[in-house]
């Protein structure tokens, strides 16, 4: 092979190289662009696609209600939202921890009202004013009942308002009958009379009770019941019974040196009292009734208006406000506000649905056949639980209410039991007790 040929075989074998040299480079940059655009187009679909993770401690019955309604698409910033319930003493630690340790924040949190105000410096984001339904604090407050005012602030408002759960007197239809109650109780005092003696006095041979008064360790709801209680005596105004008498009065059920002993702490906690058909008359929460139900479907429960001080003088019940909050460490704050405007809409249009699981049944025929009277009247009262399911309008019951923090419910436990087991009298409890009401 000659000089000549040899250059020109070696000047080939140079092309060939820089061919397929500049031909990988450019099929690395095509690869590579279509890798970036197949990486923008997931980036995309991941946008389309955020899912609005959701904390509360609403049971899950009646939050999945809310938000398998709502319809995510690419122009509201969200596609799905997924609820998680949360036990209410652990909320508190799981959330700082999810913080703490940068886990997945949730975006939007379904709290009790308390439970609210216990985040909100540490936790929360002020929603402001100016997205709809609410642009302005007078909007707010012409669309909530004066009980979620508690949520106002200068600049916008801590949460969104979405359910209330107020406390009815849940009874046991069965054991009703047998006593022949022909009328159901309308004011506390109800409960000291020869009638409902005499069937306390029967019911404490054979390990019944006919309520949960005056207890303080067995009975979850006893810190409402005082403090409606509480509320209802301030309705009197100069007329109100001492706050030291409402102690002596509620704290003389639990007392075995009473006359109208009707409960003791050696009891079963009260709920299991009811479902196991040892319990006439268990005060509770309207969200209970189907857990209830559930529980002993061999029992017929029934449902009154909770007892009042008077006949006469306005209801008041507590309730347990349910509000919408958006995390201040939130992934996605822009979404999360989407979501809770469509939930606040949605609840508007489906409030039945949200509380059919919890509303009573109908009465049964009232035993008190002559006058009718009194079938009416729970006719009347279930009707009013099924109208005003519109949540944004009241909040089930005319009436004033307080949110009560955990520190609030131990506070009062504490000084029911101090009265109860003589550490301290009636008198030293109410100066306690004033402080939490005034």
């Amino acid at each position: 092979m000659n000089k000549q040929n040899f250059q020109i075989i070696i000047y080939v074998i140079f092309g060939l190289l820089i061919l397929v040299g500049f031909g990988s480079l450019a099929l690395y940059g095509f690869l590579k662009k279509n890798e970036q655009s197949s990486s923008q187009g997931k980036g995309s679909q991941e946008r389309e696609r955020i899912e609005i993770v959701v904390w509360g401690t609403l049971g899950s019955d009646k939050a999945n209600t809310i938000f398998k309604n709502l319809h995510g698409s690419a122009d509201k910033g969200y596609s799905t939202v997924q609820y998680r319930e949360k036990n209410t003493d652990s909320l508190e630690d799981e959330f700082a921890r999810a913080v703490a340790y940068d886990e997945w924040v949730p975006d939007l949190l379904l709290l009790e009202a308390s439970e609210v105000l216990a985040l909100e410096h540490t936790a929360l984001r002020t929603i402001p004013f100016g997205y709809d339904p609410v642009t302005t604090a007078a909007e707010y407050q012409n669309l909530f009942t004066p009980t979620t005012h508690l949520f106002l602030r200068s600049d916008g408002y801590i949460a969104l308002p979405v359910l209330a759960d107020s406390v009815v007197l849940y009874y046991n239809e069965g054991l009703r009958r047998q006593q022949n109650l022909r009328q159901l109780p309308k004011v506390w005092k109800d409960f000291t009379e020869k009638e409902y003696q005499e069937i306390a006095s029967e019911y404490r041979k054979n390990d019944k009770a006919i309520a949960p008064f005056g207890a303080y360790g067995n009975y979850t709801n006893a810190p409402y019941l005082f403090t409606a209680l509480m509320l209802q005596a301030q309705e009197f105004g100069t007329a109100a019974p001492s706050t030291a008498d409402l102690i002596s009065f509620y704290t003389n059920f639990a007392s075995l040196r009473s006359p109208v002993q009707t409960w003791s702490e050696s009891f079963l906690n009260a709920r299991s009292m009811f479902i196991g058909n040892q319990l006439l008359f268990y005060p509770g929460f309207i969200s209970e009734y189907q857990g209830l139900q559930q529980a002993n479907p061999n029992i017929v429960i029934q449902a009154a208006p909770l007892p009042q001080l008077s006949a006469d003088s306005t209801i008041v019940t507590p309730t347990k406000i349910y509000a919408l909050a958006i995390p201040e460490k939130g992934r996605h704050v822009g979404p999360a506000h989407r979501v809770l405007f469509d939930a606040a809409t949605v609840i508007q249009q489906i409030a039945t649905d949200i509380f059919k699981a919890t509303t009573m049944p109908p009465p049964l025929n009232s035993l008190n056949r002559e006058s009718g009277a009194e079938t009416e009247e729970g006719e009347a009262f279930f009707n009013t639980i099924t109208a005003t399911e519109q949540v944004f309008l009241d909040t089930l019951f005319t009436g004033r209410s307080v949110s009560l923090t955990p520190e609030t419910k131990t506070t009062i436990r504490d000084t029911l039991k101090s009265v109860i087991i003589g550490t301290h009298t009636a008198d030293q409890g109410a100066r306690t007790m004033q402080n939490l009401f005034e």
